[in-house]
């Protein structure tokens, strides 16, 4: 992936072993901190049912520094009431400035597997990346519309654990999200832009591909 992905992530350190005489003493891991960044909500993608369509989850570096040395992780994603995961070796994985088009990375997610009935898909992360600061990374997994599912609009949890320089980054606020619509073989539409959760915009560009815009939070000001 290069500099050309990020995602969202909380840090931990490794643990340290100490050896005195024959006895040895474990330092405690460092707690996990929270990643300076927030989930972003595509637009949800329109489905029916026995169609396979491709979910987005993406996720923005709203922080001032990169996430550098990455060396590996693991992505796990949850499939919506509904759907079930097909059978995918990797996972496509995209990126893009803030305000920017989204440009494929230098690698995806792969040595994926299917458990828990193909509800569940397990992705390893590769190494040799950053995650820069203000960028967005988004992540394509594929599901298949179950021939009886209900209609309704349904989200399942999507969640990220990266090794780093600075230690390990958990995301665990992310969301795939499908809309099931009634009508059999009614034409699937893909999200053109995404929204930031608490308030963030989403700008579409018609045609060239999808136009990342999200907006820094207001931080309180002092009295």
């Amino acid at each position: 992936m290069k500099e050309k992905t990020r995602t969202r992530l909380r840090v931990a350190g490794t643990a340290a072993a100490l050896v005195a005489g024959s006895v040895a003493l474990a330092a405690p891991a460092m707690a996990a901190t929270a990643f300076p960044g927030y989930n972003v909500a595509d637009s949800k993608v329109d489905a029916s049912p026995g169609d396979q369509v491709t979910l987005h989850w993406s996720y923005w570096n709203a922080g001032s520094s990169d996430i550098s040395g990455i060396t590996g992780g693991q992505a796990v994603f949850h499939a919506p009431k509904g759907t079930s995961f097909v059978t995918q070796s990797s996972v496509k994985t995209e990126y893009a400035k803030n305000g920017g088009i989204l440009t494929p990375a230098a690698q995806n997610l792969s040595g994926c597997t299917l458990s828990d009935a193909n509800a569940t898909l397990t992705c390893q992360v590769p190494g040799g990346w950053n995650w820069p600061a203000d960028v967005i990374f988004r992540f394509d997994p594929k599901v298949v519309v179950a021939d009886d599912a209900a209609a309704g609009t349904y989200s399942a949890a999507a969640d990220v654990t990266l090794t780093a320089a600075g230690g390990t980054y958990t995301i665990d606020d992310g969301t795939l999200d499908v809309n099931i619509i009634a009508a059999a073989g009614a034409p699937v539409v893909e999200p053109g832009g995404l929204a930031v959760a608490g308030g963030a915009a989403a700008v579409a560009a018609a045609g060239i591909g999808t136009m990342f815009v999200v907006r820094r939070r207001k931080q309180p000001q002092a009295d």
